[in-house]
């Protein structure tokens, strides 16, 4: 259950060290919580460690639905639910505040831009070419060459953001695109919006869609065959272009 205008907290125990954070969450269609925070923050601050970390289990105040088990489940490992008063006791380890400034997404000279779904991919494919320089490093040391863009009803570019996930695996493009559009204008996502995506959302990005806003669809131009790509949104429309 959603706790709406409650401090929520989150931790992790590594090597008998507590590592946490805190957040209080001002809308249902915020895409941002004390789970996503520590999941994003641990891999920002140490990408080289984060994915031994978060092997372990993450404890935490309140679990906002589907937001926060499927970035769990694509970035973490585990996570179950404790009280405020277990919850006290396990900060009183030798502890450490995470704290994550979600990434700032792309933007125009010109706030007034509106694409059609087609020119919308055409432009994210044109700026993902300069990615095709890192096409010969190992999978986990680059920015997978993904982007996506969020459209009004009537076609104006709201956001757009290309991964980011060379060192933080939190930051798809999809989930910059809506934490970014949530921290500029503090509101849902506009009812009927369209994310187009140059690849299917993954389970964590699927997640961010349904909770940033209402009846939002998702076009994409081509399938993602991973482990996570499975367009696992109840309530998002998804279809390819």
């Amino acid at each position: 259950m959603v706790l709406g205008g409650i401090l929520a907290h989150a931790g992790i125990m590594f090597e008998e060290r507590w590592y946490w954070s805190q957040y209080q969450r001002s809308s249902r269609f915020e895409p941002v919580s004390a789970v996503t925070q520590l999941v994003q923050g641990i891999w920002e601050k140490y990408p080289s460690r984060a994915r031994e970390i978060l092997r372990e289990r993450i404890y935490t105040t309140e679990i906002v639905p589907v937001l926060d088990p499927e970035m769990v489940k694509v970035s973490a490992k585990r996570m179950s639910l404790v009280t405020m008063a277990e919850w006290k006791k396990l900060k009183l380890l030798q502890n450490e505040e995470i704290v994550f400034d979600p990434q700032s997404s792309a933007s125009f000279d010109d706030q007034n831009v509106s694409f059609t779904e087609t020119q919308a991919m055409n432009f994210l494919l044109r700026e993902l070419k300069d990615r095709s320089e890192q096409s010969s490093l190992p999978l986990y040391s680059r920015d997978r060459a993904v982007g996506a863009m969020l459209l009004s009803v009537d076609g104006q570019v709201l956001n757009y953001a290309l991964n980011q996930n060379a060192l933080n695996r939190t930051l798809h493009a999809e989930t910059i695109c809506f934490q970014g559009y949530w921290f500029q204008h503090r509101e849902a996502v506009p009812a009927g919006s369209t994310l187009i995506t140059t690849l299917s959302p993954c389970r964590q990005c699927a997640a961010m869609i349904e909770t940033s806003g209402e009846s939002i669809k998702a076009v994409y131009l081509e399938k993602d065959l991973g482990r996570f790509g499975s367009c696992a949104g109840r309530n998002v429309v998804f279809r390819d272009l």
